[in-house]
C-alpha cells in the first residue's frame, strides 16, 4: 500500500467534509421546528402551551404551513421574532423577494387574509 498516493485523497476528503461542518449546506428555507417558532412569534406566543383556543392553533398551523411552502426566508422569521412587526417583515420579506426576482416591490404582504390574522 503506497501512503504517499493515499495521503491526497484523505486530504481532500477533510477539506470537503469540514466545508460541509461550516454551514455549507445549511437550507436556505426555514425547516419545520423554524416555522412553527415564527407562526407563534407572530401571533404573541412564545410556546404550543400558550395556545389557548382552537382558532388560535388553527391559525397557527395555517401559517407555520404557509412559511413551509411560500417559502419564507431566514431574514423574515428573525424579523419577527425581534419584535419588529409581522405586516412590517411580510413588507421587507415582500420587497427582497421582488428585487431577487427583477421586479417592483411591493409593500404589502405576500397574501391577504379575511379572517382575524397579525397582520395589518
Amino acid at each position: 500500500m503506497n501512503v504517499a498516493k493515499l495521503a491526497p485523497g484523505l486530504l481532500h476528503a477533510a477539506v470537503l467534509g469540514a466545508l460541509l461542518v461550516a454551514g455549507g449546506c445549511r437550507r436556505k428555507a426555514p425547516g419545520p421546528e423554524e416555522c412553527r417558532e415564527f407562526a407563534l412569534h407572530a401571533y404573541g406566543l412564545h410556546s404550543e402551551e400558550e395556545i389557548q383556543r382552537q382558532t388560535t392553533l388553527e391559525q397557527v398551523d395555517e401559517l407555520t404551513t404557509e412559511c413551509l411552502v411560500t417559502p419564507y426566508d431566514r431574514e423574515l422569521l428573525a424579523c419577527v421574532e425581534q419584535g419588529a412587526g409581522t405586516g412590517r417583515c411580510l413588507a421587507q420579506f415582500s420587497a427582497r423577494r421582488a428585487g431577487a426576482a427583477g421586479a417592483e416591490p411591493s409593500l404589502r404582504p405576500v397574501r391577504r387574509r379575511r379572517r382575524e390574522s397579525p397582520f395589518p
